[in-house]
């Protein structure tokens, strides 16, 4: 016979597993969104604002000073640089900064703060909410954000900000999240 378990997870640490006889129930399990991926059942699906999701997104801001808080040194980064389109003579940092499951372009303009323009998530640890992560299904995506603005079998694409082009895209393979690309409006 096989059993069924209850695991109570807490701050990503098991608390308590309680076992009884009969089948492995799938929507009693609690993933935990920083190792695993989700999977149906397991995380309860909560609407999102479709509004500024770009910015809520991601479990911290796209900057190096908070990437770094949060998570320490990047595995890499490089940097370029390039003439400001609306300053003459100053000069645009552009940097690429990767952690594993993550890669954010930024840019910097001179004497300016850091500004995202592109981010690409493949790890589920980035994402604030595990139903938009990479591993959780289309289905859960959609039932968070509502209809996607454009989309196919490969990809939902939400462009929901009022003022910019700020595309929020969920690539998908077999009906599974496998990247978030986010587009930031940058001018």
């Amino acid at each position: 016979m096989r059993s069924r378990c209850l695991r109570f997870l807490t701050g990503g640490s098991l608390l308590l597993t309680a076992c009884s006889a009969g089948g492995a129930n799938p929507d009693t399990q609690v993933s935990n969104p920083e190792t695993e991926s989700p999977t149906p059942g397991t995380v309860a699906i909560e609407p999102v604002p479709c509004e500024e999701l770009e910015l809520a997104i991601l479990t911290v801001a796209p900057t190096r000073a908070e990437l770094r808080s949060a998570f320490g040194e990047p595995d890499s980064a490089a940097t370029e640089t390039e003439p400001n389109r609306h300053v003459e003579g100053a000069t645009d940092s552009l940097f690429v900064v990767h952690y594993p499951g993550l890669v954010v372009s930024i840019r910097k303009p001179e004497g300016g703060e850091d500004m995202a323009d592109r981010v690409e998530v493949t790890a589920p640890r980035y994402i604030r909410y595990p139903w938009l992560a990479p591993g959780a299904s289309a289905q859960q995506v959609e039932a968070s954000l509502g209809d996607p603005t454009d989309g196919d079998p490969e990809r939902l694409t939400y462009n929901c900000n009022l003022g910019a082009d700020q595309p929020v895209t969920f690539q998908l393979r077999d009906g599974r999240v496998t990247a978030v690309t986010i587009e930031y409006y940058v001018d």
